[in-house]
């Protein structure tokens, strides 16, 4: 399980600038957390929404086969999404 998944109040991650989610399998939406340079949420399988977050640079979302909604892309500087 990951850390979203296992903290009660998602102000806490705020001011992260990395967060690594890969594999977590309960995962379904990722909360909108400021601060986040880097987010890898692969192989988060029933990830179906990523939102719009600001200031991200980095994003991989390879191997979430149930993404249906993901941000817009402008201003990443790197994007991973394997399939």
């Amino acid at each position: 399980m990951c850390i979203i998944c296992q903290t009660k109040d998602i102000k806490e991650l705020e001011g992260l600038n990395k967060l690594n989610c890969t594999g977590c399998t309960k995962l379904t939406v990722i909360p909108n957390i400021k601060g986040i340079k880097e987010l890898d949420c692969s192989c988060c399988y029933n990830l179906t929404v990523i939102p719009k977050i600001n200031g991200l640079e980095e994003l991989d979302c390879s191997y979430c086969s149930k993404l249906t909604v993901i941000p817009n892309i402008k201003g990443l500087k790197i994007l991973y999404c394997y399939d």
